[in-house]
């Protein structure tokens, strides 16, 4: 079989394998604390814990890439090489299992983060983490953030490595407005300096839509039904 189309098999350096790695780990931690503080099922939990051993082995060996909900307790070791803002402690629940990973290319993150904390009502940041020593020379780039934008948890990240792929629009946020205006005031800032793929309007399924793609290249669909 071939390579996928618009995938370019050497597009991830070693380090972000590890994190992404690190990211699969912390995923399952939540689930074998839960069997062993319980008391039950042991014997499962030690097969759980054995499955994920391998499938970390098979993701660093194969380069397979984790996209998901991240949460590290900060406060449990020491982050000397890195910069952390907040510690969330908490591991997620059960019902955050998928989260939204967006990864910009050229030390993007920062501004597209203040961008959205700024325009869309209910976001915030959780939590950042910069390369800082991991990478000498992109020290100032977001390892990993986690924001809040529009009450939806997104993981944010910044990539040391140009890739050949970016954004696409077959992946974007919907976003539902309480008003008509609010609709628009949205739409006009956040097509600014991006593009409009679906003017504001009358499609049959809602009262106004518009599809626009923000000056960071992330997709957004807003609706006022």
């Amino acid at each position: 079989m071939g390579t996928p189309r618009g995938f370019d098999p050497v597009t991830y350096s070693p380090l972000e394998i590890a994190i992404q790695v690190q990211f699969i780990k912390s995923r399952f931690h939540n689930r074998i604390n839960s069997y062993m503080e319980t008391g039950k099922k042991k014997r499962r939990t030690m097969r759980f814990v054995a499955m994920i051993s391998l499938l970390v082995l098979v993701a660093a060996t194969s380069g397979c890439v984790y996209v998901g909900g991240v949460t590290r307790d900060s406060g449990s070791q020491s982050q000397s090489n890195s910069t952390v803002t907040k510690d969330t402690g908490a591991m997620p629940d059960s019902t955050d299992l998928v989260t939204p990973f967006l990864m910009f290319q050229g030390k993007k993150a920062q501004e597209a983060i203040d961008f959205y904390i700024d325009v869309i009502p209910d976001s915030k940041i959780e939590e950042v983490q910069h390369w800082g020593d991991m990478n000498p020379q992109f020290s100032d780039g977001i390892m990993m953030a986690t924001v809040t934008i529009g009450g939806q948890k997104v993981v944010v990240s910044d990539s040391p490595i140009t890739h050949a792929f970016d954004f696409t629009p077959s992946f974007s946020f919907l976003l539902e407005c309480d008003s008509e205006e609010e609709l628009e005031s949205l739409a006009g800032t956040l097509e600014e300096d991006g593009e409009v793929l679906m003017p504001i309007g009358d499609y049959g399924f809602s009262q106004k839509f518009t599809f626009v793609v923000d000056r960071f290249g992330v997709s957004w669909q807003l609706v006022y039904w």
